[in-house]
């Protein structure tokens, strides 16, 4: 399943690219796929937060993201999680699977 998630969102993202060329640019193509991105990762931490608790503090929506939304979303956890204890999070996949042809291509 994850593998055609991967190629649906490819192909509709060339879609929307390609329909904006039409339309006259390019660049327009951007917020429409930002937006269908965000309305999905909306849905989908709904869809996966429904039956719990709201909250309690930032913690616990951080938690969250990092083991049931990223399980949800791309099949593991996060594998690191680190802040610079100012509000500031930077969550660690080594094995990201969108980014991983980038690195592989970069490599060769």
């Amino acid at each position: 399943a994850g593998a055609m998630a991967d190629l649906l969102a490819i192909e509709v993202v060339g879609a929307y690219g390609r329909l904006s060329e039409e339309r006259g640019g390019a660049a327009s193509a951007g917020p429409s796929v930002e937006a269908i991105g965000f309305r999905v990762g909306y849905q989908l931490a709904e869809r996966c937060s429904k039956d719990r608790p709201r909250f309690g503090d930032y913690l616990e929506a951080i938690k969250f993201l990092c083991k049931d939304l990223w399980t949800a979303a791309f099949g593991k956890q996060v594998d690191n999680l680190k802040t610079n204890h100012k509000g500031t999070f930077v969550l660690h996949d080594a094995k990201f699977r969108w980014l991983r042809a980038a690195g592989a291509a970069g490599g060769e």
